[in-house]
């Protein structure tokens, strides 16, 4: 019997960030794909916006959470540095005073990022990525 070799815990993140993207991408898009930049309103096609981080993808426990990455324009994402001021005032405009605290907590937890831990983050956000796609 052939053995099926692994994927590297590194492709596993890379597919996740994939997949994680496209769903911050798309779940607040209208039936014709079109999505507003979270920080300044800018109204674009999914395809052409970002995954954007109100805290730096470096710390694992807010890299895919859904409240910390919402759609940004490439201006806002690139251009100005994820724009945390507005970031911030869209955070609390929409979450409540406390977000901001609750997301700093929450970068500072335990995390365990194995191999369970990838490959059924990805499993959960393909299943809501083809539901969110066969909404159109």
């Amino acid at each position: 019997m052939k053995r099926t070799k692994s994927k590297s815990l590194s492709k596993l993140k890379k597919e996740l960030d994939a997949i994680f993207s496209r769903f911050i991408r798309i779940r607040k898009a209208d039936k014709g794909g079109m999505t507003r930049c979270y920080t300044c309103g800018k109204k674009a096609h999914w395809k052409e916006m970002h995954c954007g981080h109100y805290i730096s993808r470096v710390h694992s426990p807010t890299r895919w959470n859904e409240i910390n990455c919402q759609v940004q324009c490439p201006g806002c994402n690139l251009f100005k540095q994820g724009a945390a001021d507005e970031f911030a005032i869209a955070l609390i405009k929409e979450y409540g005073d406390e977000i901001l605290n609750d997301l700093n907590r929450i970068k500072h937890g335990e995390f365990k990022l194995d191999r369970e831990f990838y490959e059924e983050s990805i499993a959960s956000y393909k299943e809501k990525v083809h539901a969110l796609e066969n909404k159109r």
